[in-house]
C-alpha cells in the first residue's frame, strides 16, 4: 500500500469496513490480485507493454498475464 495515495488507502478502508464477514482465504486472494495488479502496472510504466507481457507471461503464464494487463491498461 505505499504506492497508494491516502484518497485510496481511504476507499479501500471504507470498503473492507462495509463488508459483512471475510474469511483469510478470501482476504488472502485479493491481495494477492491486488498485489498482481499493482506489479503489472508497474511493468507496464517502467518498460512499456512488450516488456510488461514479455516478464508476466514468464512469471505467471500468457493467460494470467493477460488478464493482469487487461486490468492495468
Amino acid at each position: 500500500m505505499k504506492c497508494l495515495t491516502d484518497i485510496e488507502i481511504e476507499r479501500i478502508a471504507q470498503n473492507i469496513a462495509e463488508l459483512e464477514v471475510v474469511t483469510t482465504e478470501q482476504e488472502d486472494e485479493v491481495l494477492e490480485e491486488f498485489e498482481q495488479m499493482l506489479i503489472a502496472g508497474q511493468y507496464v510504466s517502467q518498460g512499456g507493454i512488450d516488456f510488461a507481457r514479455g516478464a508476466l507471461e514468464k512469471a505467471m503464464g500468457p493467460r494470467k498475464a493477460q488478464a493482469l494487463l487487461i486490468q492495468a491498461v
